[in-house]
């Protein structure tokens, strides 16, 4: 289980919180196809790839990729309450 939370962490790093490599995965997104380009816009994506690559488990890729989106959420939802104040 710690296993499919971290690998959520890192997709969501990936795809937004790490502000230092988001200026260069924005370049190379903008080079690729839409279809290609995909799972590192979006952390649902990137954690189903990303726990698939990993654990080579389909069940454990879509445990992933739904932690990644309950993280996604819940870190948006912080933001608003927080901009709200």
């Amino acid at each position: 289980m710690i296993e499919v939370l971290g690998l959520a962490v890192i997709a969501n790093m990936l795809t937004h919180w790490f502000e230092p490599i988001q200026g260069f995965k924005q370049g190379m997104i903008d080079k690729l196809p839409l279809w290609l380009g995909k799972p590192f816009m979006c952390a649902k994506c990137a954690g189903l790839w990303l726990g698939l690559a990993v654990t080579l488990d389909p069940l454990l890729a879509v445990l992933t990729s739904l932690t990644s989106y309950l993280i996604e959420n819940l870190i948006y939802f912080i933001d608003v309450k927080r901009n709200q104040l």
